[in-house]
């Protein structure tokens, strides 16, 4: 893989989670319990750290937003249970897994980039989430039921609430099917 790609690739993927998750984190504090003036949070459009508003998220388009980015996003919470995807991310995946009730990663089967099946409760995400910490510098590859495979490199990062309290995990994938390694067409 061309270095300077891989590192562009990185960069764009960290300014998506970070993104992600900061709008992630503010959905999940929206939906625990409504904001002081839910009239007033719907008509502000700019400073959501308004100390009155108590920094709830101020523009209802945010579940719309994520499901307009063009790369694969999806969230879990603390147990790893899959709680938020984006069409990009059913469309790599080959399917949509059920909310609430699948694990870790909606990819049908999941294997190292040498072909050895990896369980997904060792997927990337279920690491991310056991050792509440991001995963990086990794790549996979997901099999979709049809048998066709794409080959990915995840972002997995835990997400915390006010007190740190680990409350779920944000993933993009990026895939990286196209990419050719030294010359040649990706595995």
């Amino acid at each position: 893989m061309h270095v300077g790609r891989n590192s562009e690739l990185t960069s764009q993927a960290e300014a998506i989670r970070a993104h992600v998750k900061k709008q992630l984190l503010r959905i999940a504090d929206f939906n625990r319990k409504p904001p002081p003036d839910l009239k007033r949070a719907a008509n502000r459009t700019s400073d959501v750290n308004d100390p009155d508003m108590d920094g709830w998220i101020a523009d209802p388009r945010y579940p719309e937003i994520l499901e307009a980015l063009p790369v694969a996003v999806y969230a879990t919470d603390a147990a790893g249970r899959i709680t938020f995807f984006n069409e990009a991310a059913a469309a790599l995946w080959g399917r949509r897994p059920v909310l609430g009730q699948e694990l870790w990663c909606g990819s049908w089967r999941i294997y190292m980039p040498d072909g050895t099946p990896l369980p997904h409760d060792r997927c990337p995400m279920a690491v991310a989430l056991r050792e509440d910490r991001p995963v990086r510098n990794v790549d996979a590859i997901a099999e979709r039921p049809d048998g066709t495979r794409v080959r990915f490199m995840p972002y997995p990062t835990p997400l915390h609430d006010a007190s740190g309290a680990l409350i779920g995990a944000v993933n993009i994938l990026v895939d990286i099917t196209t990419l050719r390694v030294s010359g040649s067409p990706a595995q």
